[in-house]
């Protein structure tokens, strides 16, 4: 048989223009036998008259050029998608602490009355703290573990986070006479750091937040609550500012912009 005769028998499958793949070994088993044939980008085997279809797969370039492009896009998406899930969980945390606390002083009034009416004390001690947590707030909210630290009383709940409870106001008897306590402050940290509320390791923007309780009210604010969103930005009457000009263990406004953000972290927020 010729190779002008193998030609003649891929007639057919190279109808739509293809081209002849291998014409030596069809030559030498017999067109009869064996022979490959092109068309398009389907090779035609074809076998004793039987005819099959193989997809030809990509070419390596192909392959190296599609794995770039995604790399590509995953480099650029990636580091995206994973900063929104950890501020979604930073928000979350923070809501569901002060859904907790909320929850908790509210039943306190319920069941103890106008906080106006509270046991407040005159000092700021430890002692006066305790006293206070232990009959307003710990009753009310499921605690893992307590411990303290300076005037601190500290509650852990099941998550993790730490509630650090303090009496706050007039304290100073060179200044006030008498001494008042105008509010519960309390440090909430997603993290469970146990120190001072000015401690260099706190991070307000992302960790740690602080919300006040106060004798006039029945109501859990955050520090600045109810200041309006510029204030809370660029505080120039504190050093508290919700910035990134401002230093982490000091952006003490950042719980408050979030609230006022309707419990999200807005483009502006120094994450």
């Amino acid at each position: 048989m010729t190779g002008q005769a193998v030609l003649a028998t891929c007639v057919a499958p190279l109808a739509g223009g293809g081209r002849l793949l291998s014409s030596a070994q069809a030559f030498l088993m017999g067109c009869k036998k064996y022979k490959i044939c092109y068309n398009g980008d389907v090779a035609y085997h074809n076998y004793n008259g039987v005819s099959m279809r193989r997809n030809v797969a990509f070419t390596l370039a192909e392959v190296l050029i599609t794995l770039g492009i995604i790399g590509i896009i995953a480099a650029l998406t990636i580091p995206g998608l994973i900063e929104g899930y950890k501020k979604k969980v930073t928000v979350n945390k923070l809501k569901h602490s002060y859904s907790v606390l909320s929850n908790a002083l509210l039943q306190a009034v319920q069941v103890h009355g106008d906080p106006t009416e509270w046991d407040w004390g005159n000092d700021n001690s430890y002692s006066s703290c305790k006293r206070m947590v232990d009959t307003y707030v710990k009753p009310y909210i499921s605690v893992i573990d307590e411990t303290s630290y300076g005037n601190y009383v500290v509650l852990r709940i099941k998550n993790g986070t730490t509630f650090m409870f303090v009496l706050d106001g007039c304290t100073n008897p060179a200044i006030c006479d008498p001494i008042t306590i105008s509010s519960i402050r309390i440090i909430v940290s997603s993290n469970g750091l146990i120190a001072g509320m000015g401690d260099n390791r706190r991070d307000y923007s992302k960790n740690d937040f602080v919300l006040n309780f106060y004798t006039s009210n029945n109501k859990l604010t955050f520090f600045r609550g109810g200041s309006p969103r510029d204030i809370l930005i660029n505080d120039n009457a504190t050093p508290y500012s919700c910035n990134k000009s401002t230093e982490k263990h000091k952006r003490m406004n950042c719980g408050a912009l979030i609230f006022y953000d309707g419990w999200e972290i807005s483009k502006d927020y120094p994450w």
